[in-house]
């Protein structure tokens, strides 16, 4: 403890007043794939509605076949305004490691793992954006399960507890 005294000081002095929140980026991929391809039908309905049976038959699944890859931008995408839209509140934050359904037992994947060292002030604000992702975001197969307050484990620092020799 005396050897890493300074380091724990300035750790400790670092998250006075602030707390730990995780958010869990949980994704329905087949629902969220069938909104994709909802919009992307209403899209071109004018279009395929033209097109003989068996012709239109073949477009549809190949616009099926295009939700996968607009599935990750899509992705990409809301995972950038919603940290544009936290980053106000945050004081830091970390990227944790993702866990399959058999660890985390649900029936969606796990596709971001946050954790962010939010200001006590900031916390209701906070806490309100995510609210507000998920009644965006819910109904394309995306919820963010926000968890929280925990100690910051997740921002403490590196220590070697290795004995001096």
């Amino acid at each position: 403890m005396q050897r890493h005294q300074d380091t724990i000081v300035q750790f400790l002095e670092r998250v006075a007043d602030q707390q730990e929140w995780a958010i869990k980026g949980l994704l329905d991929r087949s629902r969220a794939k069938e909104k994709l391809f909802s919009l992307k039908l209403a899209r071109e309905a004018a279009r395929l509605g033209a097109l003989p049976p068996g012709m239109r038959y073949f477009q549809e699944q190949r616009l099926r076949t295009d939700c996968d890859q607009e599935l990750t931008q899509w992705l990409r995408t809301v995972f950038r305004e919603l940290w544009t839209d936290l980053r106000d509140f945050v004081g830091e934050v970390r990227e944790r490691r993702l866990f399959p359904r058999e660890v985390t037992g649900s029936n969606k994947d796990m596709v971001f793992n946050w954790a962010f060292l939010v200001p006590e002030k900031a916390v209701p604000s906070f806490r309100t954006r995510i609210r507000e992702a998920n009644a965006r975001h819910s109904s394309g197969g995306l919820e963010f399960d926000c968890t929280g307050p925990w100690p910051p484990y997740s921002f403490t620092p590196p220590l070697d507890l290795e004995a001096e020799a």
